[in-house]
């Protein structure tokens, strides 16, 4: 089996994490190759980084067709599965095939005959420091006005990315669902929306100079903005050990807990 490391070439810190992940890579038997900015097929992809590197390797992962294992090197790292000290008992696990597929949606966003795909989000905005006027359709059914400064529309994976940050909700990831949620709606009574992910959803907008980017990509910016947006056909493959680990994720990494220490009781 061949592995291909892939991270951002710019982080010269990584320097001895790749030399560490290429030792520990051969000395488990599979072959190793950096395809960070030399593309070749390999059979799974080493994911270095953060979230953001993960959603660049993820199209990748989908046109080599191949999966990811995610180890984390960035801020956070919510969608990485390992740290960088459990790699090689991971590679153990995956020669003695003890690993799981977990495979997520994609969302289609398409503008004017084009066809992006994103992991998390499809964010909408207008000018910098301005409210934008959006109409949103669901299955070609008027649905709101939103006087805002955007809309993000978010895959059950990208429920815990910028759609927590403005107040959407949390979702499992293997949930058929797509988020709608405004980035501070000049409305009260404008809030979150959860649908199903076989609804389609339009957004047009009559201001000039409209943006939207899909996971944090350079803008692409229009006049006469009209988006659809949908769930793909196509998945993203991760590699996982753990089949509570989102939940985990949460408790760790996002601090999400409700339970109380003792010392908070007494303190009442």
């Amino acid at each position: 089996m061949k592995i291909g490391l892939y991270r951002k070439s710019n982080k010269q810190y990584l320097e001895k994490d790749i030399e560490n992940i290429k030792d520990i890579v051969k000395s488990n038997g599979f072959e190793f190759t950096d395809i960070s900015q030399h593309r070749e097929k390999v059979d799974l992809i080493l994911v270095l980084g953060g979230d953001g590197t993960i959603l660049q390797a993820a199209m990748i992962s989908l046109e080599m067709n191949a999966p990811m294992l995610c180890v984390s090197g960035g801020y956070l790292g919510f969608l990485a599965e390992i740290g960088l000290s459990g790699l090689s008992d991971a590679l153990v696990k995956i020669n003695k095939e003890e690993f799981f597929y977990d495979d997520r949606n994609l969302l289609s966003v398409k503008s004017k005959d084009k066809e992006y795909l994103c992991l998390n989000e499809v964010v909408v905005k207008g000018d910098a420091f301005k409210l934008v006027d959006l109409d949103v359709y669901l299955n070609d059914n008027f649905l709101s006005s939103y006087k805002t400064d955007g809309v993000i529309i978010a895959s059950s994976t990208g429920s815990t990315a910028y759609n927590l940050s403005a107040g959407g909700p949390i979702i499992f990831p293997d949930t058929e669902a797509i988020i709608i949620t405004p980035v501070c709606s000049h409305s009260l009574t404008i809030r979150p929306l959860v649908v199903s992910a076989k609804d389609k959803i339009k957004v047009t907008s009559s201001d000039e100079n409209c943006a939207f980017s899909v996971d944090g990509s350079p803008e692409v910016r229009e006049s006469a903005l009209s988006l659809q947006v949908e769930i793909s056909k196509k998945k993203v493959r991760f590699i996982r050990f753990d089949k509570y680990s989102f939940i985990k994720g949460l408790q760790h990494k996002l601090n999400w807990s409700g339970k109380f220490s003792k010392s908070d009781d007494k303190k009442t």
